[in-house]
């Protein structure tokens, strides 16, 4: 590349304009973390039928089962349940899990 022509060359103050926002305003939101604003494990009790989510399998071979017992914490806050599917009894915690609204 050659150099500028006189005509296209305007001074300016040094950092008087460092960058141009072509998309307009921006601004920025201070997001929240929701991990456990919402207690997902209050509406998880005995016997609610639920879906298992398996990160290994595609979402229509996710299996069915009913709670067969809850685990509250110390805080009160259940974060881990057993669950029932045909005669096997295992553990899984509440947000591997997804209530089914049966009512």
């Amino acid at each position: 590349m050659g150099p500028l022509p006189a005509s296209r060359i305007r001074p300016a103050r040094p950092f008087l304009k460092t960058a141009v926002d072509y998309a307009g305003p921006f601004f920025v939101r201070a997001n929240k973390s929701s991990k456990w604003l919402h207690d997902r494990g209050s509406a998880i009790r005995e016997g609610t039928v639920v879906v298992v989510c398996d990160e290994h399998l595609p979402p229509l071979q996710w299996k069915l089962a009913r709670v067969h017992a809850v685990h509250p914490g110390s805080d009160q806050v259940t974060r881990v349940v057993t669950l029932k599917a045909g005669n096997t009894i295992f553990k899984r915690p509440v947000v591997k899990i997804c209530p089914l609204p049966l009512e």
